[in-house]
């Protein structure tokens, strides 16, 4: 019997060597994800793994219900058989066959307190049952009371009312329920904010029974608990399920469709924001306007870039031969040439802000260093196509006048070029790095080869790599050094993303070393605790001449372990001077703490009644933060007069009601994004 063709071919496929194989072109995503190890074969391997898993599951659940049901129906023969025999026995004694119905898998068990309470309810159950059914009335019936252990049809299409025990419902189901209760809304979780709260204040809470939030006064913990139920449910108001409500329906905006910034701000705009907004509208169609104020125009051009208008025809708006600073936040859609055109036009530019620059050439750095003969500073975003030959030639070319240097997103800025751009920019004052694929250690071991030579005023270390194939950590050992080295001349330090960062950063690094430090940037380093930042300021107040003035900015998002002391000691230290602050997912910190940035007051004032906050403060971020409520927002609007936004993502205990001031802008409240 000779073999299908098509047998054959497959055959010759695969005794075929794969080197041999002729493959078609692949995308670049298809290129990553073989590169990691996702590839076709082993997806469809993970999917036939897991439908056969479920398929076994599935009949391993019918061998178990088609067991349970024999076994029923051998029990209510056997109490036939009894009953026609004259055999009388209690309810106590009956023997009732139930369907077994395997337990919805969930992601935790419940916790002792839980499992204590179900317990009892099914305790209660069970005496229930037998009072209502004292002769062995339903032996040999099963769980719906039919014959055969069988569930009746009777009901078949009824809803179940809620909390009936009476009701056909097995102790898996409750079992299942309590546990999805315990862990989304139960007291097992150990971060409660209101109970931080100070007593005789109003806080918004979520119900246990219908997980509607509701609001109740803070009372005395020992006399009066605090409520999980909502007043509705507590008086049985709430036995029947609410009306859903009815959903807004709003007009789906078009793809071409374009609402002016200047529309969805509060309040009157000024003429000159309304001019500005119509020319990054019709940007398309103006070609001189003449002279505008470099404010006005860096407005102008935030616009156009939001909106993804700026090309090749609309940049040259912005290219004057007086310009001194020249700022570009989107330059995805201009080619090299229209890059060129920068130092063409614009040949006395003193700094040079490009984002997004991914077209930039090695032609256009070195044109760049050949014309712009006046730049000291220069900042660059996305251009990774520079070879690491371009830009040694460019640090040569500019080195002795370049005095602010930052780079972020790049992959062929390497320790070469680095080691280069110290060697020929001896003035360099200003240092970013972010996102650079090979920073590590060995890069902070080039500046300590440079001693002193170096007097940097800003020192930026952002976001080292930290892909599990590619990790490059900086330690603590290396900053601590830097920052013995030059945090003299420090004023501005941020170190984001560095997770490997311990309190030694804080206590022998900045306490000792940097005496004129006004900005401090350490966002995700959770491993930095919150006694550590309270030592360090508590120090400075109390040694002025190690930091005799106080701190205006502070970036500690989502460094977990700051507290309440921390916060506090920040605020006795530098509540005169602060302008920025950035509390992003803190949720360690208390109302009570929040409230001293509106009430603080200085032991040192001549009038101890009039209480001293952060009178300047201008921007503030709590997202995520559970304690932010009403009440401190009301305070900060009152005693913060230079305040301009607020960020309260995820702070659920802020309402509707809070009335804020026109001059504020709230982002992130949740009954305005609904």
């Amino acid at each position: 019997m000779s073999d299908n063709p098509n047998n054959w071919r497959q055959r010759r496929r695969q005794d075929r060597d794969p080197a041999d194989r002729v493959q078609g072109p692949t995308s670049a995503l298809t290129s990553f994800l073989r590169e990691h190890g996702i590839v076709a074969p082993n997806i469809y391997e993970s999917r036939r793994r897991r439908e056969e898993r479920r398929a076994q599951e599935a009949r391993q659940q019918q061998q178990q219900a088609a067991a349970a049901d024999g076994q029923g129906s051998a029990t209510a023969a056997t109490s036939a058989t009894s009953d026609a025999q004259g055999d009388t026995s209690t309810s106590g004694d009956a023997t009732v066959g139930v369907l077994f119905t395997p337990a919805r898998p969930s992601r935790r068990g419940p916790s002792a307190e839980s499992q204590a309470i179900m317990d009892r309810v099914m305790a209660g159950m069970k005496k229930k049952n037998k009072k209502e059914d004292p002769k062995g009335k339903g032996k040999g019936k099963g769980r719906g009371g039919g014959k055969g252990g069988r569930p009746k049809d009777k009901g078949k299409g009824k809803k179940r009312k809620k909390g009936d025990s009476s009701s056909s419902s097995d102790d898996s189901d409750f079992e299942s329920d309590g546990d999805a209760s315990e862990d989304d809304f139960g007291e097992g979780s150990s971060r409660v904010p209101f109970t931080r709260s100070r007593p005789g204040r109003t806080v918004r809470a979520f119900c246990d029974k219908c997980k509607c939030r509701f609001s109740f006064l803070i009372q005395d913990y020992d006399e009066n608990p605090t409520p999980t139920t909502c007043p509705s449910c507590t008086a049985g108001g709430n036995d029947t399920k609410p009306a859903p409500k009815k959903r807004r329906t709003t007009k789906a905006k078009t793809s071409n469709s374009f609402t002016p910034p200047w529309k969805e701000k509060k309040g009157p705009s000024s003429l000159v924001d309304i001019c500005i907004g119509v020319v990054g509208e019709y940007i398309e169609d103006v070609e001189a306007l003449g002279t505008i104020s470099p404010e006005n125009m860096d407005k102008i051009a935030k616009l156009i870039c939001r909106n993804r208008k700026l090309n090749n025809d609309t940049a040259r708006l912005f290219m004057m031969p007086i310009n001194r600073e020249l700022t570009l936040y989107d330059c995805s859609n201009m080619d090299a040439s229209s890059l060129k055109g920068v130092a063409t036009f614009s040949p006395f530019l003193r700094e040079l802000n490009l984002y997004y620059c991914g077209r930039m050439t090695d032609e256009v750095l070195l044109y760049y260093g050949e014309r712009l003969q006046e730049l000291h500073s220069i900042t660059l975003s996305g251009c990774h196509l520079i070879t690491e030959k371009a830009w040694i030639e460019f640090f040569k070319t500019t080195g002795d006048r370049l005095l602010s240097f930052s780079m972020r997103h790049s992959n062929r800025f390497n320790l070469a070029v680095f080691k280069a751009m110290l060697e020929y920019a001896p003035k360099l004052k200003h240092l970013r790095l972010g996102w650079i694929v090979t920073l590590d250690d060995a890069w902070l071991d080039q500046l300590l080869e440079r001693g002193n030579a170096l007097q940097l005023e800003t020192l930026e270390l952002s976001w080292p790599s930290q892909d599990p194939s590619n990790r490059r950590p900086i330690t603590t050992d290396r900053i601590v050094r830097i920052l013995e080295q030059t945090g003299g001349s420090l004023k501005e330090l941020a170190l984001r993303g560095c997770v490997e960062l311990k309190d030694a950063v804080l206590l022998e690094g900045i306490l000792r070393h940097c005496p004129h430090l006004s900005s401090l940037t350490l966002e995700d380093c959770p491993d930095i605790t919150g006694d550590a930042f309270k030592l360090l300021f508590d120090s400075w107040k109390i040694e002025p001449v190690r930091h005799g003035h106080g701190l205006k900015k502070l970036k500690i998002a989502r460094c977990t372990q700051f507290n309440d002391a921390a916060l506090q000691a920040l605020i006795a230290h530098s509540f005169k001077s602060l302008t920025h602050l950035n509390l992003n997912s803190c949720d360690d910190v208390s109302s009570t703490a929040l409230e001293d940035l509106a009430l603080y007051a200085d032991p040192n004032a001549t009038d101890k009644d009039t209480p001293n906050g952060c009178t300047d403060l201008v921007f503030l971020d709590t997202s995520f933060v559970r304690a932010m409520d009403d009440f401190v927002l009301h305070k900060l609007f009152t005693a913060c007069q230079q305040l301009k936004k607020i960020n309260v993502y995820g702070c659920h205990q802020i309402s509707e009601y809070i009335k804020v001031p026109d001059y504020i802008t709230l982002d992130g409240r949740e009954s305005h994004m609904n």
